[in-house]
């Protein structure tokens, strides 16, 4: 092989190898975009944030009060929902209790019920109807369900606690 021709193929060896190269760095880039673009898609746990339960005032089961109390405080969201649903069979009208049961719910992945439980809260005139639309929300949030998750949010009217959370959360879908 003569001198000319070793260099041709090193030449084209080069070339190919910096089209490689080039082609690899493109594709990493691609890929980095591509995560910090879905990076930015909200979540649940960016929202989901709880106020602390408090349940005390309950005389007549002070002991499932309070052991839901330190279980929702604690994070031990499947014991809270456990004494919660106990308390709800005695106190059937208690939005409260019904709120947090819900939220116990959402927080434990069983968001159908949670729904469901937030959806009797909202379909009244109870102080906290536009607190379980929220959750509700969330849940469709967290289920991945965007586009109801929008229609919920756009129901909660100005004026309420909710609101400035829900056009934030709304800004950002």
């Amino acid at each position: 092989m003569t001198k000319e021709n070793k260099q041709s193929k090193n030449n084209r060896t080069g070339r190919r190898n910096s089209m490689l190269i080039g082609v690899a760095t493109a594709l990493v880039l691609l890929f980095a975009v591509y995560m910090n673009a879905k990076s930015d898609v909200p979540t649940y746990a960016e929202y989901g944030i709880h106020t602390a339960l408090d349940i005390t005032m309950l005389q007549s089961e002070a002991v499932e009060s309070s052991l839901a109390e330190q279980a929702f405080n604690d994070k031990d969201y499947a014991t809270a929902a456990q004494y919660l649903k106990f308390l709800m069979a005695s106190n059937p009208d208690n939005k409260i209790i019904q709120l947090y049961y819900g939220i116990s719910l959402l927080e434990i992945d069983k968001i159908a019920t949670a729904t469901t439980v937030f959806s009797a809260i909202s379909s009244g005139n109870a102080p906290h109807n536009y607190t379980a639309q929220w959750y509700t929300a969330l849940g469709y949030l967290k289920a991945g369900k965007i586009d109801w998750c929008i229609s919920v949010l756009q129901e909660i009217p100005s004026g309420v606690a909710e609101f400035n959370k829900a056009q934030a959360l709304l800004a950002r879908l």
